[in-house]
């Protein structure tokens, strides 16, 4: 699987999930803002080829200070 997270603060004021694989194995993914601990979950059944994920709008957390 490769996965990337973009900062598009400057585009739409979120941060991206992008991730694919080429696989129809089952998995869950989970990507958390360490920011705010906000978690966005991405999942693929057993035996379905999985799609790709295009995310531009998982976090809504532009300006939020690190911890």
């Amino acid at each position: 699987m490769i996965v990337k997270v973009l900062d598009g603060c400057a585009t739409n004021g979120h941060y991206w999930v992008f991730a694919a694989t080429a696989s129809d194995v089952a998995y869950t993914m989970r990507v958390t803002d360490t920011a705010t601990n906000t978690l966005e979950t991405y999942s693929n059944p057993l035996g379905t080829a999985a799609s790709a994920v295009n995310d531009s709008q998982a976090f809504a957390t532009c300006g939020v200070p690190l911890p």
